[in-house]
């Protein structure tokens, strides 16, 4: 019995040492390859990029067309891509997956993607943007932190959740339109937007927190809507052109919401 079980334990390390030498030869292909894909999760993630390339087209390689979610930090602190396109059938782009990309010019973000997530774009300070995927239905914290040149201008009406700091820094917007599944404006979700003008803010919307647009040197007027329930602490804080706010009457207005705005008049309206 007792060879017999040495002889049973030899199997089992032969077994297990064939086992580390395939992940070895796996992790050699993955890096030979320059990117590094996972389905633990059931989903096919893209995990890691490590080529050089300017022009990330995951279109153009069969077994990236297939790939569902942009993993974390993916290509997080790039400096070498300009251009991403990634295919229909991508449904996240999970946390700092392009954080700090810095000459990350272009993106194709497909119809099908649903998340954008915490930080994802945070400081891709050269991204240009104009419009977002049609089914989209969250953008979380920090999705576009310091994006200073996107110019989106229409939130789809898809999505439900605007995550804080979403947007704070992106000083090209300059329109904005709001859609009515939106209830809450997050803390500083649009702080230091300094080129917008005008937004259109949802029927739907019951609270705006703190700091939520503070800084938006070029907002010059606000309509609020007949849901609103409460504005949160410096909520408009330094909006140094702003001069009229419409809300309906007993709103909740917290300490110093329309702190240094000068010149505003608050003016409310049964509606």
């Amino acid at each position: 019995m007792f060879f017999q079980f040495i002889h049973f334990m030899k199997k089992i390390f032969i077994v297990l040492l064939l086992f580390f030498f395939s992940l070895e030869f796996v992790k050699g292909q993955t890096s030979k390859l320059g990117y590094e894909v996972s389905d633990s999760t059931g989903v096919l993630e893209l995990v890691k990029w490590e080529r050089k390339d300017s022009i990330v087209d995951l279109t153009k390689e069969d077994n990236l067309k297939q790939v569902k979610a942009i993993g974390n930090c993916c290509f997080v602190f790039n400096d070498y891509i300009k251009t991403v396109i990634l295919p229909e059938g991508v449904e996240i782009i999970k946390g700092r997956a392009f954080d700090t990309c810095k000459n990350l010019h272009h993106i194709y973000l497909p119809n099908s993607l649903r998340i954008i997530g915490q930080n994802s774009f945070n400081m891709c300070e050269n991204l240009r943007l104009d419009s977002l995927p049609p089914n989209l239905k969250r953008i979380e914290y920090g999705a576009f932190w310091d994006c200073c040149r996107i110019t989106i201008s229409k939130i789809p009406n898809t999505v439900t959740y605007i995550g804080g700091k979403a947007f704070t820094l992106c000083e090209s917007i300059q329109e904005l339109v709001l859609p009515d599944s939106i209830i809450e404006i997050k803390e500083r979700t649009f702080a230091g937007c300094k080129g917008l003008k005008k937004i259109k803010l949802p029927n739907s919307l019951q609270t705006i927190e703190k700091y939520a647009f503070a800084r938006c040197l070029s907002l010059d007027e606000i309509s609020l809507p007949a849901s609103i329930q409460k504005i949160g602490i410096q909520a408009f804080i330094g909006c140094i052109s702003l001069r009229l706010v419409i809300l309906p009457p007993k709103v909740e207005i917290e300490n110093n919401a329309f702190d240094l705005c000068k010149n505003v008049v608050i003016k409310e309206i049964q509606k």
